[in-house]
């Protein structure tokens, strides 16, 4: 189960790149731990000499298959290039009952690693403030850390709950976190289970623990090439996670998207070298970034609506050179004194326009779904035909007309599209704005209506209201 409010420091943090660093730096932690547990509890046991040269010899392997050859070699099992095979049954003995103390579930359940250490790296506050300060400077202040080490512990707790622990297991942590409860986090109506985020941190993770991830029948999951589009709302991680999918000795990804229309929260890179610069390759090495292509030429809007789409991103545009390859009609900006008005007005409208024109695809655009919903119920009362309201993607790709979010947009394009809600209260100067109200705009192909009640945003004054 999800998260539907997941604080926005929390998605910062769990979508940051410095976790490349922070599981590398823990996992060589917990590889130094074995090796000095094996010193000390196999200190008096002939053999120790040899068994430390077979784990020093699989340095390149994961942590839990070089801890399950190390096994499978004590028993005779596994070969290790370059070592002599164990001769002393007590050490074998002795490796196994060490090895059963410290990790009793390396054999039948060894993926529990992977949860055990992302847990740790959330919940002890200690360890996650040190890093986050140390690999990420500056970015993530007292109190927001302290919000985000709160939110990973609630999870965790129900996580746990949901697995019928023990209720003193549960005490020390929650005692922890009594005088950090931020109201605003709303703890107490919490009830998921994980963020988004970490379905990335949980997979990254497991690679480095476990090698690379398999198909269920066992084989690599391994692509020639992958195709990514709407590149711009994927981060350094999740670019980390699918260049692992390539052959390591060929990684091959293309990837396409408009870093103007970047609409999902906790993502801070400005430019595709800054995202892509902390990429790493399984050898350490960093992949050849072979061309950044930037496209000069725009075929789905008309020039006047692109115009517009400028000056709704303004100075923040990665699109410095940039044409569209035809003119339409002029887009038009409606104000009304109250919402009655305008749903009123919007309703007479898309009965004209559906008339005139059947075939056409229309969007009615919002900023959040509620805002979609409202209108919806305000339009459904008219005698308007073919009107949909889209929750989740589910478009029909017929003509008709669909009132949405516009995040439920991205990627799509419509014949004729209508921002019933451009105001000032709504659409800010900000960049979160203007970068929405962007991708809305260009959803357009041929006509694009920017409708307002009261003050019009910042971001279209100077475009003439009727």
């Amino acid at each position: 189960q999800y998260a539907e409010n997941t604080p926005m420091d929390v998605i910062e943090l769990k979508r940051h790149p410095l976790w490349l660093k922070y599981y590398r730096e823990e996992i060589q932690n917990r590889t130094t731990k074995f090796r000095e547990l094996f010193e000390d509890k196999l200190a008096k046991v002939e053999g120790l000499e040899i068994l430390l040269k077979a784990w020093d010899a699989m340095s390149d392997t994961a942590l839990i298959p070089r801890l399950q050859n190390l096994a499978g070699w004590s028993k005779g099992e596994e070969t290790i290039q370059g070592v002599p095979q164990l001769s002393s049954a007590r050490m074998e003995k002795q490796l196994q009952n060490a090895l059963e103390q410290a990790f009793p579930e390396l054999m039948e359940s060894p993926h529990l690693l992977t949860t055990q250490i992302w847990n740790d790296c959330l919940v002890n506050r200690e360890l996650l403030f040190e890093t986050v300060e140390r690999l990420a400077p500056g970015e993530f202040n007292e109190s927001q850390l302290t919000g985000v080490w709160s939110w990973a512990v609630r999870q965790y707790q129900k996580r746990q709950e949901s697995k019928e622990i023990v209720e003193s297991d549960l005490v020390s942590l929650t005692e922890q976190t009594e005088d950090f409860f931020n109201e605003d986090l709303n703890f107490t109506d919490e009830k998921s289970l994980l963020d988004e985020e970490d379905d990335t941190l949980l997979l990254l993770l497991y690679q480095l623990l476990l090698g690379p991830l398999n198909r269920k029948n066992g084989k690599p999951l391994q692509y020639t090439h992958l195709m990514l589009d709407e590149a711009q709302d994927f981060g350094s991680l999740e670019f980390q996670l699918l260049v692992s999918l390539t052959p390591e000795n060929l990684p091959s990804v293309t990837l396409a998207g408009d870093l103007d229309q970047r609409i999902m929260v906790g993502r801070k890179h400005e430019t595709w070298e800054e995202s892509l610069g902390h990429l790493t390759l399984p050898d350490g090495s960093k992949p050849d970034v072979t061309a950044l292509a930037p496209l000069k030429i725009g075929y789905r809007s008309t020039h006047e609506i692109m115009t517009v789409a400028k000056k709704v991103i303004g100075e923040h545009s990665v699109n410095t050179v940039w044409y569209s390859t035809r003119h339409g009609a002029p887009v038009d900006v409606f104000r009304f004194k109250e919402r009655g008005a305008m749903v009123a007005f919007l309703a007479d409208t898309l009965k004209d326009l559906s008339i005139r024109e059947p075939l056409a695809s229309v969007a009615v655009l919002t900023r959040t779904q509620e805002s979609a919903e409202k209108l919806f119920d305000g339009l459904q009362r008219t005698d308007l035909s073919q009107l949909r309201l889209i929750r989740d993607q589910e478009f029909t790709f017929t003509p008709g007309i669909e009132v949405t979010d516009i995040t439920q947009t991205k990627g799509l394009e419509f014949d004729s599209v209508i921002i019933a809600d451009a105001d000032a209260s709504t659409y800010g100067p900000d960049i979160r704005s203007r970068q929405l109200l962007y991708v809305g705009v260009t959803r357009a192909a041929h006509q694009l209506w920017l409708l307002h009640c009261g003050n019009p945003s910042s971001l279209i004054t100077g475009i003439l209201d009727k």
